[in-house]
This record gives structure tokens, sequence and C-alpha cells, in this order.
């Protein structure tokens, strides 16, 4: 009689616990799918990753202090006042934004302006 018991607690609390999540009893789940998706945002021909053809390259503030490096894998590396790497990480386009996650915790958000003409972040205006 134990047993049954154990058997139909367990049962309680699976159904209890597709009912919350919407997943009939028995479904399989399947992990939701990643918020950091890919788009392509401007026109031109996309890289691998998505990632817009128009986007990937060296970026640079008039006076230097800002280099910016977006690679067609979606990695980034930023040169700031004179030293080398001082962020790297990953990044993700997002209509006329994009989304920059440091290695080290850092986040950074920048625009896009006209078809890639050039790009802000930081208070910097970054052209080719």
């Amino acid at each position: 009689m134990k047993h049954k018991a154990i058997v139909i607690a367990v049962y309680i609390a699976l159904t209890a616990c597709s009912a919350e999540t919407g997943t009939p009893t028995g479904a399989a789940t399947r992990p939701p799918a990643p918020a950091d998706t890919r788009t392509q945002t401007t026109s031109g021909t996309t890289g691998s990753e998505g990632i817009p053809a128009a986007l990937v390259g060296t970026w640079a503030s008039k006076d230097g202090d800002l280099v910016l490096r977006l690679e067609r894998d979606g990695t980034f590396e930023e040169d700031l006042n004179g030293t080398p790497a001082a962020y790297k990480g990953s990044y993700v386009v997002r209509e006329k934004s994009f989304h920059l996650s440091a290695d080290n915790g850092a986040k950074a958000e920048g625009g896009i302006v006209g078809d890639a003409h050039h790009l802000e972040l930081s208070g910097y205006q970054l052209w080719r």
C-alpha cells in the first residue's frame, strides 16, 4: 500500500509540473530558443551566423581612442584609450542595434546608423 501511495504522489507532482508549464503529461520537452538569436538587420550579404557583412570589420573613432573589430563569427575585440584588447567577447545584432557581451561580464549596446554608414557606441561615433 505504501508503494502505491508513493506512485500516486509522484504522478500528482508530475501532473502539477506539466500543468504549470503548459506541457501535456508525458510529452517530451524542448529547451527554449536562445534569447540572443542573431538576425540580419541591414541590407547586403550576411556573413556566417547571420551577421550583416556590412558590420564585419574594423571601426574606429576619429581620435583613435576607441577601435572596435567585429568578426564574422559574432566575436569582437575592442581597443580603448590605447589599451589593446581592453574588451573581448561576443556580439549580437538586433534591428538597428548591436549588443556586446565581454568575457569579463561587461555589456554595452551600440547603434547602427543608416545601412552601417557608421556606428555609435559609448558616446563615440565609429567609422571604417
